[in-house]
């Protein structure tokens, strides 16, 4: 579609702005919502963007959830399992309360750590090296071996498990 000279209102004195003055052709394969652009309808880009952005949040908002309900669980059925992981690994009392707290602690610890990770790093790239972090630290948890190292590993796996969460 050539615009012409009447297709364009006046923003500001010498800033023109784009009149659809059709239906826009190809809008529907872009992937973009139209909401029925037709003649003399303002193509304004924040109109767009803003529905695209709004969708995109309440992606990002469903997926923070899920991943903080995650981190919550988890730690529910590590202390509802304690006694018999403790019984299991033949670990002490305190190590059975290092298991359930030191994830915690970390947790709580490395929340301000993984904000500015973000920051610097990027959202996004931080949230999948949480994830990923996490679901490692998660498997060496499961394959504790027994006997003397049991107590040490579960802890030092339940700790980064922790960190990765943040």
């Amino acid at each position: 579609m050539v615009a012409s000279a009447a297709a364009f209102g006046k923003d500001a004195p010498g800033r023109a702005r784009p009149v659809a003055t059709a239906p826009i052709r190809g809008w529907a394969e872009s992937g973009l919502p139209h909401a029925g652009l037709t003649r003399g309808t303002l193509m304004t880009a924040p109109t767009v963007l803003a529905r695209t952005t709004a969708r995109s949040r309440n992606t990002a908002l469903a997926a923070m959830l899920f991943a903080v309900a995650m981190t919550f669980i988890d730690q529910t059925i590590v202390a509802i399992a304690s006694p018999n992981i403790q019984a299991e690994l033949s670990m002490s009392r305190a190590g059975a309360q290092w298991v359930i707290n030191g994830y915690i602690l970390a947790l709580a610890a490395g929340f301000a750590l993984g904000g500015r990770l973000a920051d610097v790093l990027g959202a996004r790239r931080v949230v999948i090296m949480g994830v990923v972090g996490f679901a490692v630290s998660s498997a060496l948890c499961g394959f504790t071996p027994k006997g003397r190292v049991a107590e040490a590993w579960i802890i030092t796996f339940r700790v980064l498990q922790g960190l990765s969460a943040a």
